[in-house]
């Protein structure tokens, strides 16, 4: 399901040591015993609340001066916007990822960085992480206030807002059965989706043609995909799928981009997105490492029964 874009502003643009074991996940076609093992994510303190700020950016991890620099306008941002959560997009501990809960890389590259951020980060795996073993993020939810993943891939719903965090670096058949399932039984007004990878892209890496095909889930039946992975901010409408925005600006050197078709926005710099979304109406903002808005679109939820061009193949 896509999302219906009713305005849009442009602004400036294009412009090692032995991975831990996971269990696996048994085969379940009811998917009761799957999501029984699957990790629950902390509620908000107003998880009925009628709208949902969000704040997202991936490939942070670094420690380095770009980081900050997000960071302190992420957090001027949010003095005078509502922010509810933090989505990480993936990457978050470069360049391997952590060996541990204990690893210090946890002090430089997440808790001194985002000190001033009192918000739950919700977590996804990107494909630095892996490299040591992601059993150490997973952990990491049970020493940190404000880490989030309880497990590769999880959901959770706050107020009009279903978000379904994936694990895009293993996309195996049974976590594709668990987002269809939950894509297509969802109530929500706005399907959220992200994970570390984009399935298109005009940025260093590229489309990824694979993934495209396994992400046909939320191709049919999400409003926003979120990704990371590549080093810039592209906005993107899929046209038969939702809006994709790929912002893996959060710190790591920045990358060219290009424009395509498809492309709304693309810029090489850093920064971050803000999401608004409520029951009748959502808008996206782009910004870039000083807090400067760059780009900013207004959205609609895709009605029932649509079947206009914003609408998802199945409904055509």
């Amino acid at each position: 399901m896509a999302a219906v874009i009713t305005a849009l502003t442009v602004g400036l643009g294009l412009a090692l040591s032995a991975q831990a074991q996971e269990p696996t996940l048994p085969l379940d076609t009811t998917g009761r015993q799957q999501q029984a093992l699957l990790g629950t994510v902390r509620p908000l303190p107003d998880p009925g609340a009628p709208e949902l700020g969000l704040v997202f950016f991936g490939d942070q991890g670094t420690g380095r001066g770009a980081q900050l620099q997000v960071a302190r306008a992420v957090h001027e941002h949010c003095l005078d916007h509502r922010c509810d959560l933090v989505a990480l997009l993936g990457d978050n501990i470069n360049p391997h990822g952590a060996r541990s809960a204990e690893d210090p890389q946890w002090q430089r590259k997440f808790e001194l960085p985002y000190r001033e951020l009192d918000l739950p980060f919700l977590a996804a795996l990107g494909n630095h992480d892996r490299q040591l073993g992601t059993q150490a993020q997973l952990d990491y939810s049970q020493r940190s206030e404000r880490w989030q993943m309880p497990s590769r891939y999880y959901e959770t719903t706050n107020g009009p807002v279903q978000i379904f965090v994936l694990d895009t670096g293993d996309f195996d058949g049974v976590q594709r059965r668990w987002l269809r399932r939950g894509l297509r039984h969802s109530s929500a007004t706005w399907k959220l989706v992200y994970g570390h990878h984009p399935y298109l892209s005009y940025g260093q890496h590229g489309s990824d043609p694979a993934l495209q095909r396994k992400l046909r889930p939320v191709r049919r039946h999400a409003d926003l995909y979120l990704a990371g992975h590549d080093h810039d901010q592209q906005v993107l409408q899929d046209p038969r799928g939702p809006l994709l925005v790929v912002m893996g600006s959060g710190g790591s050197p920045v990358r060219e981009v290009a424009e395509g078709p498809e492309t709304l926005y693309a810029a090489s710099s850093h920064g971050f997105g803000w999401l608004l979304l409520s029951q009748d109406h959502g808008r996206l903002e782009v910004l870039d490492a000083q807090g400067r808005l760059r780009f900013e679109l207004d959205l609609d939820p895709t009605p029932p029964g649509c079947t206009g061009p914003g609408c998802p193949p199945s409904a055509r």
